[in-house]
């Protein structure tokens, strides 16, 4: 799972978590993630 913290990282540019086969939802919470220009989420089961 992703955890609902990383929200509070705003001034985040990258987040790579592909290929870690994370499994659940996608936290709402990383809209706060207003710097990031990078999200790498493939290779996971999240819903």
């Amino acid at each position: 799972a992703i955890p609902r913290e990383l929200g509070n990282l705003t001034g985040l540019g990258t987040l790579e978590l592909s290929e870690n086969f994370l499994t659940g939802a996608i936290p709402l919470e990383l809209a706060n993630l207003t710097g990031l220009e990078i999200l790498g989420l493939s290779e996971n089961f999240l819903t």
